[in-house]
């Protein structure tokens, strides 16, 4: 199996540095298990993973938006 990989700085722009072959196919793997790995944790806790830098959990951020949103009149 081959593969290619390069990195990114937190603001998105890529390292110049690329790996290829093997080894980038080695971090392809082990970066694959490790969000399957969340996933299934996850699933099994919702709720449980961290997101990174204080982001807000997906759920909260929809009930937030909806009572911004004006109520419809009846």
């Amino acid at each position: 199996m081959t593969g290619v990989v390069q990195f990114r700085e937190r603001d998105g722009t890529p390292k110049e540095q690329a790996y290829s072959g093997r080894i980038a196919s080695t971090i392809k793997d082990l970066g694959l298990k490790a969000a399957m790995a969340g996933l299934r944790v996850e699933a099994l806790r919702p709720g449980s993973v961290g997101f990174r830098r204080g982001g807000r959990h997906p759920s909260n951020t929809a009930t937030e938006d909806l009572s911004r949103t004006e109520q419809p009149m009846a």
